[in-house]
């Protein structure tokens, strides 16, 4: 929206039904100069049909590897659900430019869900920027511990 303030969608689901649908602000904290970034967000909508709000706390920074630029970030999230009842997860991030338009990250993704069993997940994707500022993102989604199945992964990021 602005140079410091970002409004976004997170969106996601299955081949039957979407399970998530999040609108957020998120706000950087400090100075931009800062070569640990740390932002807040506050998102709002739906996850699994129950009203929820999803207060979050980002860290990252960015990182050098010979002559590529990437990062290196840690997302966690509460999901609070009108119940009361809540469900928590982390997300630890590595990227990595590989070229003038593509990334390649692999994520380590651990939740604890209200229901059902915490789980940790191994996520590796590419990224591509298909035209100024617009880039798609393809992975996979593979189960480490707490069950679940192999999913795909499909992004989209819009720069303004």
């Amino acid at each position: 929206m602005t140079g410091r303030l970002t409004l976004g969608v997170d969106a996601g689901g299955d081949a039957l039904r979407m399970s998530k649908a999040i609108a957020f602000l998120r706000w950087p904290l400090g100075s931009p100069a800062r070569k640990l970034k740390v932002a807040v967000e506050l998102g709002a909508g739906q996850v699994e049909e129950e009203n929820a709000l999803r207060p979050a706390v980002s860290v990252g920074r960015g990182i050098r590897v010979g002559g590529h630029h990437g990062w290196l970030n840690a997302d966690t999230r509460a999901i609070l659900f009108e119940g009361g009842a809540a469900a928590y997860e982390t997300d630890l991030t590595a990227g990595l430019s590989l070229g003038a338009r593509v990334k390649a990250m692999v994520q380590l993704q651990a939740g604890r869900p209200a229901q059902g069993r915490d789980y940790l997940r191994l996520a590796p994707s590419l990224v591509y920027e298909a035209r100024p500022g617009a880039h798609l993102e393809l992975g996979v989604t593979e189960p480490v511990s707490g069950g679940g199945t192999r999913g795909f992964k499909l992004g989209l990021w819009r720069r303004f």
